[in-house]
């Protein structure tokens, strides 16, 4: 099989980590908005619900997938997609909904790309383990070709 590189895509990807802790929410919209990133993705991203989508891109250039902490503050998820991109988040269902995750497949032309946003909270006890292991098995269940984008706190 041969493959022509030139008609393959690569996004333009870009990882933040603790962005809203440390009191740089204007730093997000200068990121979406002076580069050229196809994928922000953020996580420890500290939102919660008030925090509306139409305030994190008030432009409505990017769908927003986001997967908030719902107990106590700090965490989450967050993965900006550029709207011209073919996006369909996966579901991830109820038994996995203390991961702070976000799962979205890219698919362009022949080509179909898994990724992850994934936020590991900096646990060293059993409850740190219990985390893990429920990452480790949920992984399996729903892969394709994927790319895993992460931060982890241990």
């Amino acid at each position: 099989m041969v493959m022509i590189v030139a008609q393959l895509f690569f996004p333009v990807v870009c990882l933040m980590h603790k962005v809203w802790q440390t009191n740089l929410k204007n730093y997000i919209i200068i990121m979406l908005y002076s580069n050229s990133y196809d994928l922000l993705f953020v996580t420890e991203s500290w939102l919660h619900p008030d925090f509306t989508n139409g305030c994190l891109d008030p432009e409505s250039l990017f769908q927003i997938l986001r997967k908030d902490r719902t107990v106590g503050r700090g965490g989450g998820v967050c993965v900006f997609v550029h709207k011209g991109l073919n996006v369909l988040q996966v579901d991830t269902n109820d038994m996995y909904n203390k991961l702070e995750i976000v799962i979205f497949d890219l698919v362009c032309e022949q080509m179909k790309l898994r990724f992850f946003c994934v936020y590991r909270p900096p646990h060293g006890d059993c409850d740190g383990q219990d985390y893990l292991d429920l990452l480790i098995y949920v992984l399996p269940h729903i892969l394709l070709a994927i790319i895993l984008i992460s931060f982890w706190v241990m």
